[in-house]
């Protein structure tokens, strides 16, 4: 599957800069009892999120109520792209 993710040599603390934080719920390496270990930037009901396994870049909605929701402001996945930390490629799933 085609996606856009993380350059392999940027470490996860350079997100940091993008305004992205990591997810207090993370476990340590070699522990996969979460399997949705991420670095987040939160906007409203939205976060964008990078895996830190697949390094894979999501958008997910948190959505509270059975509606149409929808995030405009993109601008952390923006900044990603232009500040050329990440990479189309591929990700199993």
């Amino acid at each position: 599957m085609e996606c856009i993710k993380l350059k392999n040599d940027i470490d996860f603390t350079e997100l940091d800069k993008f305004g992205f934080m990591e997810d207090p719920t993370n476990c340590e390496p070699g522990d996969h009892y979460y399997h949705l270990n991420n670095y987040y930037n939160q906007i409203g009901d939205f976060r964008i999120t990078v895996n830190t396994h697949s390094r894979r870049i999501d958008i997910l909605c948190l959505a509270r109520k059975a509606e149409l929701y929808n995030i405009y402001n993109l601008k952390p996945l923006y900044d990603l792209i232009s500040g050329g930390m990440v990479v189309v490629g591929e990700v199993k799933r």
